[in-house]
Parts: structure tokens; C-alpha cells; sequence
């Protein structure tokens, strides 16, 4: 418990803060040679004009230092870490005794959590109080590649605790987890940026382009609880919920209904409201299950 905290305490990661930092400036530079100087992201941040753009920088900085992790503690009780604590390393690496490819290692690690992050994503949507913090990152008004990053630390906390119980179970070779965290940044930059790309066959049947994530954040009652992967539309397709865009995305409007956190660019604020409405659905026992 003692290294727990200590692991805490070390809220800045040079590692994780370059990654990050590393993939952004990548997907910033493709936003701008494909899609021009008046439809990026950084316009937006550097005019800097609305709160939702503000919400988002703001979560960005949080997730590049880690700060979200010392949130997502405080916001789950310490749950979050007590449970990854307990559980622990796995003493057998499953993954590397039964599989010697590290490429095929890397692709059933990615399957498995994607897995995971399906079902995760799917309940965040389906029970009120979940949604109540999930909302959040819906609240979204512009898309922007920062986006990725606006999420609640609940929510940090919540994919923790799912997380740690697969790479328990079948053992994770460290190379495998990091190449995880570096695709799905990349890809969750990508699916969150102003490109309008589709990826063609791979889009429909490999990996969530931005077209196919920006149907998710739509307002439109069509596209309600539909494309909830994070990785691949495999999911998707598997359960009933893929959608497949036909036309230009960047006609669809992106938000949510009753709308509160875009009333000001208080981070916290936004926080405590999400932490208050999912005590409150919790409390109206009639209200678990949303029907859209």
C-alpha cells in the first residue's frame, strides 16, 4: 500500500506526458494539411472563444500530467487503486507462455480490452447514474482533438478497476501494454479530430474512424447508442450497435440535451455537477435503465 501511494505522489510521468504530447502534435500537423488552417483544432484552442473548447484544454492538461489519476482516487474513494493494489501483478504471463508472437500477443491484448472498453462504454450509456458522468464528454459542443481527454475522473477510475481485472487474469507482457496505450492514444486523437475520414474498408471493419465516432457524439435520435467501440467496430457489429455513416460527418451536430457544463469553463464545476446528478439517479430507485 505504501508504494500505491508513492506511485500517486508521482503525479508528472516525462514517459506518458510525451507520448501524449508526441501523438497530439502528430494529428495537430495532419489536421492542418488535410483539412486547412480555418478547421483545426488549434485554431480553436488558440482563439479560445467558447467554454467547451476551454473544458477541453483543461482536460487535456489534467491527462498529460496525470492529475486526472489523483481525481479519479479521490472521486472512487481510493476504490480504483485498492482494487488494481489487490489484485496486483498476475503471477503467470499467460499471454507470453502460450503465445510466442509478440504481433499476435499485441493483437489479442488489444481484442480483449477493446473488449472490455465496449461493454464499459455501453453501461456508461445504458444506466442513468452512469450516464450522468459519462455526459461529460458528450457535453462536447465542437470536436476537437482534445476532446479525447475530456473525461471525467470517475470514469478514469471506473476503466481502471475494468482494466486491471483482464490483465490479471491472462497476464499483459509489458511491451503488449504499451503498445496499447500508444495506438489507442493515437487512435482516440484521430477518432476526436476534424478529419473526415471514413478509412475506407479498414474503417468499416478493423479500426473506429472519426467519421464513425463523431455518429456516437450526434445528437440525432438515429445514431442514439450506437458505435461504442473504441478500437475496432468488431463490437459494433457483433452486438447490433454499429451505424454506418452515409455523407459528409461534419454535417452532424454533436452535443447533448440539457446541457449544463458548457455554462462555464469551470472544470470543477462541471465535476461536482456530474458527481451530484449520478447520487441523485442512484436515489430515484424508477430511474436506472435509459431507453435512448
Amino acid at each position: 500500500m505504501k508504494q500505491l501511494f508513492e506511485e500517486l505522489l508521482s503525479v508528472f510521468s516525462l514517459e506518458r506526458a510525451g507520448i501524449y504530447l508526441g501523438v497530439l502534435f502528430i494529428c495537430l500537423v495532419l489536421e492542418i494539411i488535410f483539412i486547412g488552417w480555418e478547421n483545426c483544432s488549434l485554431k480553436k484552442i488558440i482563439n479560445l472563444k467558447s467554454n467547451t473548447v476551454k473544458l477541453d484544454i483543461f482536460s487535456y492538461i489534467f491527462k498529460v500530467s496525470n492529475f486526472i489519476e489523483i481525481l479519479g482516487f479521490i472521486f472512487s474513494f481510493g476504490l480504483s487503486y485498492v482494487i488494481a493494489d489487490i489484485l496486483g501483478m498476475p503471477k503467470t504471463n499467460y499471454l507470453q507462455e502460450y503465445i510466442g508472437n509478440i504481433f499476435i500477443q499485441n493483437i489479442i491484448f488489444i481484442l480483449i480490452l477493446d473488449f472490455s472498453l465496449y461493454w464499459i462504454h455501453r453501461f456508461l450509456h445504458m444506466f442513468h447514474f452512469l450516464w450522468e458522468i459519462h455526459k461529460f464528454h458528450h457535453s462536447a459542443e465542437e470536436m476537437t482533438i482534445f476532446t479525447t481527454a475530456r473525461l471525467h475522473p470517475l470514469e478514469i477510475a471506473i476503466n481502471s478497476i475494468v482494466f486491471s481485472i483482464p490483465i490479471y487474469l491472462i497476464g499483459v507482457p509489458a511491451e503488449s501494454y504499451i503498445f496499447f496505450i500508444i495506438f489507442t492514444s493515437w487512435l482516440g486523437h484521430i477518432q476526436h479530430s476534424n478529419l473526415s475520414w471514413n478509412f475506407g474498408f479498414i474503417g468499416k471493419w478493423l479500426f473506429i474512424s472519426p467519421n464513425s465516432h463523431r455518429i456516437h457524439h450526434s445528437t440525432s435520435k438515429e445514431h442514439f447508442n450506437k458505435n461504442f467501440g473504441t478500437v475496432t467496430p468488431i463490437w459494433d457489429r457483433l452486438f447490433g450497435t454499429w451505424y454506418e455513416l452515409e455523407g459528409e460527418s461534419k454535417k452532424i451536430e454533436i452535443g447533448v440535451s440539457q446541457d449544463y457544463h458548457n455554462l462555464s469553463s469551470n472544470i470543477f464545476r462541471s465535476y461536482f455537477l456530474s458527481f451530484k446528478g449520478l447520487f441523485l439517479k442512484i436515489l430515484n430507485k424508477n430511474e436506472n435503465i435509459r431507453t435512448k
